[in-house]
């Protein structure tokens, strides 16, 4: 007997069940319509819905996200996740949003070997860049090469950050006996609010002076890491761990030094990357 359940027009194209009404009483399928193959409906309804999934999931995550830092994974950890976007998927909602963002709006900007001497501390690229002398660091061809293959190493470099100070977090509150990915769901919540910070301050800048939009990415992201990340940090351990005011904030300080000496470290393997694929 095979397998696939029989239908007509009036029953459930997933489950089988008795069509009666918009949506299946059994499974939840929506049942189509003419109107759902139209044009119109699907540029102003359906993709606005798949956006937005219909109840309001995307706007209510990122209101929450950004006004109560630690709530998000809080209540994904405690299991409450059928109101809100995973933890996961907003990062990468957002991470694929600032790619698109510094692909559309971002010019040149400097060259690699600008770059390097402003960020080379130990002068260790330096000395990579001293090893090809054939390389003409300056040339249009190597600063377009270097700053789109430098986007997406730096994007990708910031989950590897934030999965780095879940282990800090680890190590921190060991006491409290957090398993592992509760630790990574706030550190993807921090993620996703610093790319957020970073994709407003873009707009921002691109709205007011939109030729010096290439020199924002690296002091942009400087001036929120010293600032907003550390508070942002410092509210969601609090509501996160449930922790008062003065750990938080010493936890935070700890975190937001491991997270600036984990950044610098993986900053100078992107730029060796960088340098060796010249």
């Amino acid at each position: 007997m095979s397998g696939t359940v029989p239908r007509s027009e009036s029953n459930c194209p997933s489950c089988g069940a008795i069509q009666l009404g918009r949506y299946c009483t059994d499974c939840g399928e929506k049942f189509i319509s003419h109107e759902d193959f139209e044009l119109k409906h699907f540029l102003f309804e359906h993709l606005p819905e798949e956006f937005l999934h219909v109840d309001g999931k995307l706007p209510r995550t990122l209101r929450l996200l950004i006004t109560q830092p630690g709530a998000l994974a809080k209540n994904f950890v405690a299991g409450r996740r059928q109101p809100f976007v995973s933890p996961l998927r907003v990062y990468i909602m957002a991470f694929l949003l600032e790619v698109v963002i510094g692909a559309v709006l971002k010019g040149h900007g400097t060259s690699i070997l600008e770059r390097v001497h402003a960020s080379d501390s130990f002068g260790i690229l330096s000395e990579l860049m001293k090893s090809r002398p054939n390389v003409d660091w300056q040339s249009p061809e190597v600063t377009a090469h270097s700053r789109e293959l430098g986007h997406w190493l730096s994007e990708l470099a910031t989950l590897l950050i934030f999965m780095a100070v879940a282990g800090v977090q680890k190590l921190i509150f060991f006491r409290l006996k957090r398993r592992f990915l509760e630790h990574v769901a706030l550190a993807l919540n921090v993620a996703s609010f610093f790319m957020i910070a970073l994709i407003v301050g873009e707009l921002l800048v691109w709205a007011v002076a939109r030729s010096r939009l290439g020199d924002f990415e690296t002091q942009g992201q400087s001036l929120i890491a010293v600032t907003a990340l550390p508070v942002y940090w410092c509210l969601a351990i609090r509501r996160f761990y449930e922790l008062k005011i003065l750990p938080s904030a010493a936890a935070a300080i700890v975190i937001t030094l491991a997270n600036a000496v984990i950044a610098l470290g993986l900053s100078t393997v992107v730029y060796a990357i960088l340098i060796e694929t010249a």
